[in-house]
């Protein structure tokens, strides 16, 4: 038995869905990368850093750009893989609901991730800065 075929109109806004979930997964990798930059960056100058703000500068390199970093690429590639899911289904023919079902599987698992691990990073680095300010 035949899955339903998607018409044009359906087609468009899937595809628009996964143009955006690409561009985001490109804006995505590019602000991991620059957060790595920065974080390469302070590395470098940490000996330049004023002693008595050294300690808040390492921990917020270390304990807020690094792990946002390591998300922001990461998600790079959830994302990328989402949208390019979702593209798998304008482009078949005969098999769009079970494509579309598991595009959306994966662009849930996208949303998730990145709220979780968002939200870790920045209790991390909240506690991290806390741990460094704290007399």
């Amino acid at each position: 038995m035949a899955e339903y075929e998607f018409d044009t109109r359906e087609n468009d806004v899937i595809a628009d869905t996964g143009k955006r979930a690409r561009s985001w997964g490109v804006v995505s990798g590019v602000v991991g990368a620059l957060m790595a930059l920065l974080t390469l960056v302070g590395v470098a100058f940490l000996d330049k850093v004023p002693a008595e703000v050294r300690g808040l500068f390492s921990a917020a390199v270390f304990a807020i750009f690094l792990p946002l970093a390591v998300v922001h690429v990461a998600m790079a590639f959830l994302y990328l893989q989402a949208g390019a899911s979702l593209q798998e289904v304008v482009d078949s023919k005969g098999r769009d609901v079970s494509l579309l079902m598991s595009a959306l599987d994966k662009l849930t698992s996208a949303f998730r991730i990145e709220v979780l691990v968002t939200v870790a990073a920045f209790v991390l680095g909240l506690v991290a800065g806390i741990g460094k300010v704290a007399p």
